[in-house]
């Protein structure tokens, strides 16, 4: 699954989750101008993918590939670049798991999670120092949140009562609807 393109603002109205909190999302319109791509690649050999919207992260110039989404066997992948989104994922692939952060081609921080895509068999104070580069990089491409990476893995979880993204669509769980990328 590759990155979705954009709309030309105007001339399609797309569903977006919006984050207004670190961990909280809502549903909102938009015309992808102010949006990023977020896609949840389904890690189970199940061959589903979806590609949605994502305001509100800041993020500028770069994509972070995510192995561990709460509560979902999905891979997040988020980014305003395709190529970079590529990189990242393709990275993460190598990795076994973990979380990957590119941009404009260069890997800026990563960290390995190969038991399962979930867990590191490294010493803790490595992962410590691995996660915390990791947030840099995405506080360094415009994440104004305090844990940017927790933010990206939560986009899934069903704990919090939200829009969420799953690889099969977004999920209005208030209602249960599943909703796709169309604005209708």
């Amino acid at each position: 699954a590759g990155p979705a393109r954009r709309a030309p603002p105007g001339r399609a109205r797309w569903r977006s989750m919006d984050l207004i909190a670190p961990l909280v999302t809502r549903e909102v319109e938009s015309d992808g101008s102010d949006a990023i791509v977020a896609t949840a690649i389904d890690r189970m050999g199940r061959r589903r993918a979806f590609r949605g919207l994502l305001r509100g992260l800041g993020l500028k110039g770069g994509a972070c590939a995510v192995s561990a989404s709460w509560d979902s066997p999905c891979l997040i992948v988020v980014g305003d670049s395709p190529a970079d989104m590529a990189v990242a994922l393709k990275r993460l692939q190598e990795l076994q798991g973990g979380a990957v952060v590119v941009a404009q081609g260069r890997i800026l921080a990563e960290f390995r999670a190969e038991l399962a895509g979930v867990l590191s068999l490294a010493p803790a104070a490595e992962v410590v120092t691995r996660v915390t580069a990791v947030n840099g990089a995405l506080q360094a491409l415009g994440c104004g949140w305090p844990n940017p990476l927790l933010t990206i893995e939560a986009l899934t979880t069903g704990v919090i009562p939200h829009l969420r993204l799953w690889a099969e669509g977004y999920v209005r769980l208030r209602d249960g609807a599943r909703l796709g990328l169309t604005w209708s």
